[in-house]
């Protein structure tokens, strides 16, 4: 995984916030959290992937996202290519303003916008439009007092904003719910600390003092979900991270997130996080691949430009000095490793995508080939390295 760098802002301790405007052509900063709250707007930023805890997600041409105290974050370049890209990033203390101060019944919404923080949040369009001009006032404002009070009104606007979303999830983002009782909380602990694991719910209802059928039903009432929603999101979360994280397969994913199936927990990760956060995809001019690992037989989905979709699996036909020469076939779609690899150099490839394929007229072509004239013909049609991600 992933090293989480805790940053040290700029912040002093006599301002109340601070501010940066700037123009970039890429974004290279790595995963960090920090203590301070952040404000964070980007423009021209359409292909790039923003990471809020174990929400991930591909932006559009604008984005404004407020991030609460020591959750994980990042903007990652993914397939961005612009390369006048501004940003305005805001950071205060999460006691800013103050428990006396928020509790004023005109502070409700700016409260309550701070509180779903903790979790990330992500404005619509709409609502950046909107401040787009304050946004751009407040960098051209002297450091003072009315730079604080444009703070507040952009606080403000965007704690009006209907439409905005939380980004990670309470049990990722580790955020307690004032309405949960000890007991959730205990059993809450108890599923995000062994997820890997079988959860068995009468070991939840042992910790909580019920019974099943009565832990069920409370855990419901007081949370919203039922137990196994519960242990769901939270396993869907970490494989979530792990996918843009760890260089494991995708198989290994799902073990090593608590699931046993891995027909299941495609079907569970693409109804909750979308298809896409799921495929390592490799792309060519006809059509794409995308490749779901599993530890016997890899699954290869190939998706034609005419939006025809083909599933196959891969299997080692040929063999020489112990190393394996992988092909796959569908249809008249044949494809193989451009060249004799160690299985190490194959697992690095395989993680990647990086899987060539070639057209020919029929798959039994390949048996009337030697080793020197399948490679030939592999160099002849595409080149490796442009198959990795």
């Amino acid at each position: 995984m992933n090293k989480i760098i805790t940053e040290i802002t700029p912040l002093e301790k006599k301002d109340c916030f601070y501010l940066v405007d700037r123009n970039k052509e890429s974004f290279t900063f790595p995963l960090h959290k920090h203590e301070e709250i952040e404000l964070n707007f980007v423009e021209n930023c359409s292909g790039a992937r923003r990471i809020v805890g174990d929400s991930i997600e591909i932006l559009g041409q604008y984005d404004l996202a407020l991030i609460g105290s020591n959750l994980e974050h990042v903007w990652e370049q993914n397939v961005c290519q612009h390369q006048k890209v501004r940003e305005i990033t805001i950071q205060f203390e999460p006691n800013l303003f103050g428990d006396t101060l928020l509790g004023k019944s005109q502070m409700n919404s700016i409260q309550q916008l701070l509180e779903n923080a903790k979790n990330g949040i992500a404005f619509s369009l709409s609502a950046i439009m909107r401040i787009y001009t304050r946004l751009d006032e407040i960098t051209k404002t002297q450091p003072g007092f009315y730079r604080v009070i444009k703070l507040l009104e952009i606080l403000y606007e965007l704690s009006n904003d209907t439409e905005y979303r939380k980004l990670a999830s309470s049990s990722f983002a580790n955020v307690q719910v004032s309405t949960e009782s000890r007991r959730v909380r205990k059993v809450e602990e108890y599923i995000d600390t062994n997820f890997k694991q079988e959860v068995r719910l009468q070991t939840l209802a042992d910790l909580a003092g019920m019974t099943s059928s009565a832990f069920s039903r409370f855990f419901k009432l007081r949370t919203g979900k039922t137990v196994q929603e519960y242990i769901i999101d939270v396993r869907i979360g970490h494989a979530a991270r792990a996918l843009v994280d760890s260089s494991m397969s995708i198989a290994e994913i799902c073990i090593d997130c608590g699931f046993n199936n891995i027909s299941n927990f495609n079907r569970i990760f693409k109804k909750k996080k979308g298809e896409a956060s799921l495929s390592r995809k490799c792309s060519m001019k006809h059509y794409t691949m995308e490749i779901i690992f599993s530890k016997s037989k890899p699954l290869i989905i190939i998706t034609f430009d005419d939006g025809r979709r083909n599933i196959f699996t891969t299997f080692p036909i040929l063999q020489q000095n112990n190393f394996p020469f992988y092909v796959f076939v569908v249809g008249n779609f044949i494809g193989a490793s451009e060249e004799f690899i160690s299985e190490k150099e194959f697992d690095t490839i395989k993680n990647a995508g990086g899987i060539l394929g070639w057209h020919t007229k029929s798959h039994k072509d390949l048996t009337t080939l030697s080793t020197i004239g399948i490679k030939r013909e592999l160099k002849n049609k595409f080149s490796f390295s442009s198959c990795l991600s």
